[in-house]
This record gives C-alpha cells, structure tokens and sequence, in this order.
C-alpha cells in the first residue's frame, strides 16, 4: 500500500547549520507515528516541511501521492489534506470558537455558512467543548484553546494530523485534556505524525517511535521495546534524562541515587520558576499599564494600544511574521534594503486598501527598499486582495502565527471593538534597521501622511 506520507533523502540546513541530514521516513495511512529527541534535532522542522512551512533544500516529500517540495504543486490543496496543530494555539483573539472554525472552510473551500457552523458545532462536541461555542479564546483555558486548535485543523477534513508538540505550554491537567482528544483520534483511525515527549500517549496510541538526534534518525521502534529496551546508546542517554524511573534490566524496579538527585534538582527548579514567572506577569502588568496610551480614536471615541512605536534612531525590534506562503520571515529576510512598514488593521477596509495602494505606487521605481503591509489578517486573504488590486510591491506579512509584533512594535489595541488588532501606524527603517521615521495615524479612520513616510527614506 502506497504510504500517506513519504519523505524521502530530506536535507535542510540554515547557513552552515545541517538541521535536516537526508531523512527517510514513511507514514502509513491510519499509522500513529511519534517523533521525539532533544531540542534543536530537526522534529519540528521535519513536521513543518510537510506542510512547506519549511522549505527543503534537497530531497522531496509527498502526501497522499503530491509532491510538496513540486514548485508547481498546489500547495493551498496539500494543506487541506495535512491538518497542522501548533505549540501555541494562534487562535485569532477577535473571533468566538464557532469563528475560529469556520473561517477556513468558509474562506478556502467556501464552505455555506449554516454547513461551516453545523461542522463546527460537531467538532466542538468531539472535542468536548459544545457549550463554549460562543466564547472567545480568552475566556478559556490552555487546554481548552488547544483543543479548539484541533477542532479548527479537523474542520478542512484532513487526511493526516500534524502535531508539534501540543501540549508543551500546558500544565499536567490540562494536557490530559489535550492527549484524551488525541488518543480518540487515534482509535478513529487518524493518520498522525506527532512531535511530542509524553509517553504515556506513545504507550496508548502510537504505533512506531522515531527517535531523532543531530538532523538524523537515530533509532525506529515499537513504543514498548522503544522504551524498555533502546537499541542506541544516545537514545539510552535521552531516555534516562527524560524518564524518572529508568527501564533499563540493570536497574529495573529501583531508583538510582542520580536519579533521585536528579528528581530534587528539577523539583526545586520547577517551583523557583513558576516563583519567577509570577513576578514577571506582575512586573508585565504594570508596564502594561504603564504605557497604554490613550491619543489615538476610531470615529472620534478614544482607543488605547499596549504602548509606542519604537523611537526614532533606536534599532526596531526584530519579528517574525507570516507570508502568503505560510513560510515565517524576520527583519534578516529583507537585510540590506530599506523598509516602509505599513501597519493596519485589516486590508479588508476602505482606508486600509487605499494606503496599500499608495504605497504601492509610490514604491514601484526604488529598487532599495521594500514595502510591508503588516496586519491581523490571514496570510492568504491579503494576497488575493493584493492579486485583485494588481498591487505588485507589497509584501503582505500577517500575525497569524505570532503575536509579539503588536506587543513589541506597541500597534496592538487593547480597547475598543477592534480590541486585539493592530492600529494604523507606519514606520520607516534605514538598511541597518535603524527608525527613521514613524506616524502612530491620530485617528483609525483616517490615511497615513504618505508624503512624509516616503521623503524619510531619502534621509
């Protein structure tokens, strides 16, 4: 039987990093295959070029039979098939869990309404979460948001569940919540690939363990001889640091004095760190409301945002945003080139559009800059307005998958109906990245002054 999944000779690197070191691996369909190792072995860069998150540099990975690494593949439609539940739980913040799971079947597939809802509703309850359909990711727990998260990937029916490790954020109960949703899907017959170290969840559900270390698979294994008898002396050394009883004949049945040393070591460490973490949500708080200010307005009623823009001649804060090929770009992506970012709220609005086409226009004959448009909105809903606009020299970048721009760039809203979105701003940068230029726009409804923004990067 052709397998589902088929990666084959995957190699990736970033500069003289070799994260990817000629992977061979086949998922069959209805196979549960769990992936673990240390950080930095390549699982979650593995996972996220199945669904050309990443790009490879070699070799070729195909599912259900398409190419994904194919230049001429639809991706868009592979996506469909390789539903994908991340770390964070990126749930849009501005949308309830009934728009949270609609949005792409409605958006991608066009979905009817009243059918997108009806197949939300049924997920939710699968999910165990029908009497939060109204309520927004806020108002739930860690568990709860993730769940959803799996309830939203679901939604596009995928033939095969991508899982990178979805339960590393969450503390111990609301893993469980997480893990019994992922274990129903397993007994269902989901094809999964899951990237994750809770072995109890490899004991009840996973068919094969892969262990990878070094870009490389280093041992392949049932779950039972995976971890009662490892082949690899690494894969020895891994297990003995993650389990706190070791399954090893030489010292079954009994604790070493390491171990138990170990054992106290990580018990203190785990308290002094949730001490910590407390006090820096506390210190957060307060700078939080420190800075909010309150000189912008939408229609004339006062808004706040969670701060300032960055000051002019200071180095603007890295970030990491999203294209319109899903791939994940930083300031490093655009070196060498002056940038006008402009900020919006959404491209899907009169005042919005009009900047996207100002800027575009005024932008077309300097080959030394590059013009971002940063938004809220999905990845590919701003590149089909810019297609239908003809705007060629935006770049549209989304939050879709981080949020710290808003935060660290102080754009986000933080009252207000538009609450969680981004206010209308521009910055300009110097090739090193250093702010030339910046205009937080007095009034959401109103248009940037383009002449000024545009004169900076002549500065």
């Amino acid at each position: 039987m052709e397998p589902i999944i088929s990666i084959r000779n995957a190699r990736k690197s970033y500069g003289t990093l070799e994260v990817l070191r000629g992977i061979n691996l086949e998922v069959a369909k209805g196979e549960v295959v769990l992936v673990i190792g240390p950080s930095g072995s390549g699982k979650s860069t593995l996972l996220r070029s199945i669904n050309r998150l990443e790009h490879l540099d070699s070799g070729d990975i195909l599912v259900d039979g398409q190419s994904v690494t194919d230049p001429k593949a639809d991706i868009r439609r592979i996506r469909e098939e390789a539903g994908m539940v991340f770390q964070s739980f990126n749930l849009f913040p501005h949308l309830d869990c009934i728009g949270n799971i609609t949005l792409s079947p409605m958006t991608v597939k066009k979905t009817p309404k009243a059918e997108a809802v009806k197949d939300a509703l049924r997920l939710l309850e699968k999910v165990g979460l029908r009497d939060k359909a109204g309520a927004f990711p806020e108002q739930l727990s860690g568990g709860q948001q993730q769940r959803v998260a799996i309830a939203r990937a679901l939604a596009m029916n995928p033939r095969v569940m991508l899982f990178d490790e979805p339960t590393s954020a969450l503390d111990p109960e609301m893993i469980k919540e997480v893990l019994d949703v992922m274990t129903d899907l397993a007994k269902e017959g989901m094809t999964m690939l899951v990237v994750s170290h809770e072995m109890g969840f490899a004991r009840a559900a996973a068919n094969r363990v892969v262990f990878m270390d070094g870009g490389e698979i280093i041992e392949e294994a049932s779950p039972e001889e995976f971890f009662t008898n490892p082949k690899e002396e690494r894969a020895k050394r891994f297990l003995d640091h993650i389990l706190y009883e070791t399954k090893y004949p030489k010292t079954a049945g009994r604790r070493t004095p390491g171990a138990l040393l170990f054992f106290c070591f990580f018990t203190i460490h785990c308290l002094l760190s949730a001490f910590c973490v407390c006090i820096l949500k506390l210190t957060f708080r307060q700078k939080k409301r420190r800075y909010i200010m309150a000189k912008i307005t939408l229609g004339g009623n006062p808004v706040e945002t969670v701060g300032t823009l960055p000051a002019v001649g200071t180095k603007a804060p890295d970030f990491k945003l999203t294209k319109e090929d899903l791939s994940d770009v930083t300031l490093t992506n655009f070196a060498g080139k002056k940038k006008v970012i402009n900020i919006v709220p959404s491209l899907d609005t009169g005042v919005c559009a009009a900047s996207a086409r100002k800027f575009d226009n005024a932008i077309v004959s300097r080959k030394d800059a590059v013009l971002l448009t940063v938004s809220c909105d999905l990845p590919f809903a701003m590149s089909r307005f810019c297609k239908a606009e003809g705007l060629t020299n935006v770049i549209s970048l989304s939050q879709m998958r981080n949020r710290d721009f808003g935060r660290d760039w102080g754009v986000e809203m933080v009252s207000g109906p538009l609450a969680g979105i981004l206010s209308r701003a521009v910055v300009v940068l110097a090739e090193d990245n250093t702010v030339v230029y910046t205009e937080q726009v007095p009034d959401i409804k109103q248009e940037p002054d383009y002449a000024k923004a545009l004169a900076a990067l002549d500065k």
